[in-house]
């Protein structure tokens, strides 16, 4: 190991160790405040912001929660439990005021200021893009979210919801302030990778602005069917953010994570640990209907029979033995965890071009994303021509929706980002499970109970199975 990258390592396992103690109380019963220091250089709190965002919300509860929700995996368990929406109130104060508002988004708050007195304009523009992904993440996790009055400290301390709707206004706000200020000179001080504070690009603001335009797509498109929002407009908005945003796979942002004692992918930690994710009986299913060869990547085989075995939603425990796993590909310790991927992107730009100029304009685009999806995970060109062929013989009008959200839901396996699309579109069709604590599929994560405790607002009323404002399906 050269030393840049041993120090890299040496970087992550101390975040990802001092994370690994705040995060779930499910599993351990530490409810350490991860507060940094009040007045810090932006380089020392980027990389713990970093790593939090990776370890604990695109690798945490919120891609756990919405893997089981979407019926990718099961909660090995007794029920009812996680994938048959028992998601409490409580279980959702980690991830709200330890990671998202405290770790990430406060500290992202004092990074912007600091930059900004100093100069810093890339430090600024990282600062900004991670404030919008992360702000994305809540509320479309939570709907009305607090931020304008979020950080005031005692001057502040409880501070009003903002409707979903301008929570987005200000995400689009920060993406285009965060372009501008990366296409600027760095600076007095310029990000880098390792010690320099950036796990995630090494402080390549070319890869950070098309991260930010990704972002700009993403967000746009998650507006297509919402309320005064037409989606051939968004679509647009959509396509012309992508032709600055990945154009390879290269391109995509991911955390590191390393095969060292502390510093493993979370999965690789939560499956060590417990062994309770295992795969869901709908997509196994789902997918051998397909003779899809991401199945042998996704999961491995029971080692009671060797065959790939499912667990139904919401029913009894089975010998951990007797049912699938995820796959080693996405449980190596040093897998990273994906914030945003030109196989997304892809998709993103197969079914906006869709919208605007029908399924013979898509289908080449289409063909592209699954490819992408095919190659990323391991498997060849010829993989997916197979695939294409046998599954897709026809690509119409009348089909080419239902494909390409479809492929897009299997592509984003273990990503949040399936729950957001299952939400906006209602693809793939998903029945309620067995043992269900709600009379329908949850569309939300409930309020946290210390916000309901110290923060009461009227939003804490709302039920889990009422949909956010953009969900108007």
């Amino acid at each position: 190991m050269t030393p840049h990258k041993k120090i890299f390592r040496n970087i992550v396992l101390f975040l990802v160790t001092i994370i690994f103690c705040t995060s779930c109380k499910k599993y351990l019963d530490v409810n350490i405040n991860p507060n940094g220091p009040l007045t810090t250089g932006e380089k020392d709190l980027l990389a713990g912001i970093e790593a939090e965002t990776g370890y604990n919300i695109s690798g945490g509860m919120p891609a756990r929660i919405s893997a089981m929700w979407t019926q990718q995996i099961a909660y090995n368990s007794e029920p009812p439990e996680w994938d048959a929406y028992k998601w409490q109130p409580s279980d959702a104060n980690n991830t709200w005021s330890f990671s998202m508002y405290t770790s990430i988004l406060h500290n992202l708050k004092i990074v912007r200021e600091t930059a900004v007195s100093r100069g810093n304009n890339h430090y600024l523009a990282i600062a900004e893009i991670l404030t919008a992904y992360n702000l994305g993440v809540a509320t479309d996790l939570w709907g009305d979210i607090p931020y304008d009055e979020a950080f005031k400290g005692t001057e502040g301390l409880q501070p009003k919801y903002q409707k979903q709707e301008d929570i987005y206004k200000i995400i689009f706000a920060l993406l285009d302030s965060a372009i501008s200020h990366g296409a600027k000179p760095a600076g007095h001080t310029a990000p880098a990778g390792g010690a320099g504070g950036d796990l995630i690009y090494g402080g390549n603001m070319n890869r950070w602005v098309k991260f930010a335009y990704f972002l700009k797509a993403r967000h746009a498109f998650r507006l297509a069917y919402a309320p005064g929002h037409d989606k051939v407009a968004q679509s647009n908005i959509a396509l012309q953010a992508l032709t600055k945003a990945f154009t390879a796979s290269g391109d995509n942002a991911s955390f590191p994570f390393y095969d060292t004692p502390g510093t493993e992918n979370p999965w690789n930690q939560a499956e060590t640990k417990w062994g309770t994710f295992v795969l869901s009986d709908h997509f196994v299913k789902t997918l051998e209907s397909k003779n899809d060869p991401r199945l042998t990547v996704y999961a491995d085989p029971a080692e009671a029979n060797g065959q790939y075995e499912g667990l139904e939603n919401g029913t009894d425990p089975v010998s951990p033995t007797s049912v699938s796993h995820i796959g080693s590909f996405y449980l190596a310790a040093d897998a990273p965890i994906y914030l945003g991927t030109q196989t997304e992107a892809l998709f993103i730009k197969a079914e906006a071009t869709f919208y605007t100029s029908g399924a013979a304009a898509a289908l080449p685009i289409f063909n592209q994303a699954v490819k992408e999806s095919m190659t990323s995970n391991g498997l060849s060109a010829t993989d997916a021509n197979t695939y294409l062929a046998a599954n897709y013989p026809s690509f119409t009008d009348a089909n080419a929706l239902q494909a390409i959200l479809y492929e897009k839901y299997v592509a984003n396996y273990l990503s949040l980002e399936a729950f957001n699309d299952w939400r906006r579109t209602n693809i793939p069709t998903l029945s309620i499970v067995q043992n269900a604590v709600t009379n329908a599929i949850p569309q939300r994560w409930p309020y946290p109970s210390s916000e309901r405790t110290n923060n009461p607002q009227p939003q804490h009323a709302i039920l889990v199975t009422e949909n956010v404002w953009w969900d108007t399906k």
